[in-house]
């Protein structure tokens, strides 16, 4: 079963300082610097033209940087739908299935 959590002042947004620093922070603004990691809704013509997610990347986490490049460099924008509604199904240490 699914609990949803409400948070009054969650941040959507995150970005990426020179020192390779992952923070998060919010504005008006709908654009977005960085992809959430694993948060990625795009169109199959956009994602075949991006290249999609990079095969040679091993373990979890960077995903969320590399697509932003690739949309970047494709000529892309990153927005968030502020409408939509995320779940994330937290796991247990002992779960080996988010091993790499």
């Amino acid at each position: 079963t699914w609990d949803e959590r409400k948070h009054g002042a969650l941040t959507a947004k995150c970005y990426i300082d020179f020192n390779a620093d992952f923070w998060w922070y919010d504005d008006d603004s709908d654009y977005i610097p960085v992809i959430s990691g694993g948060l990625v809704a795009t169109t199959r013509y956009w994602w075949r033209a991006s290249g999609g997610f990079d095969g040679g990347m091993r373990g979890w986490g960077g995903e969320n940087t590399d697509q932003s490049l690739r949309a970047w460099l494709c000529g892309g924008d990153i927005m968030r739908a502020k409408s939509s509604k995320i779940a994330h199904m937290w796991r247990g240490q002992s779960d080996n299935r988010t091993d790499a």
